[in-house]
């Protein structure tokens, strides 16, 4: 874990010397992975994007009508160990 957490502070800290077109191409190249793994693994996005060619705002209200079926049902190794959090549901 203490590797993980420097290894993150290093991009933080390299991230930081980045133009802006360098971080639009790295939050492009995050966005279409997070995009393809969720319509892989998660029903609930697999049938909403059924037909759609862009992706669609989803709202709280989204996430808590879809329940379980929002989430991912494969969580990729980098992201373990995980635990469930709770928040009140403000924000």
């Amino acid at each position: 874990m203490e590797k993980l957490f420097k290894d993150l502070l290093q991009k933080i800290d390299e991230g930081q010397w980045f133009t802006e077109e360098q971080i639009r191409q790295i939050q492009s190249k995050e966005l279409r992975s997070l995009y393809s793994h969720h319509v892989a693994n998660s029903p609930w996005y697999k049938k909403l994007m059924e037909g759609k060619t862009r992706m669609p705002i989803i709202t709280k209200k989204d996430i808590q009508e879809a329940g379980d079926r929002f989430f991912s049902e494969q969580v990729p190794r980098v992201h373990l160990p995980m635990s469930t959090v709770k928040t009140s549901g403000s924000t």
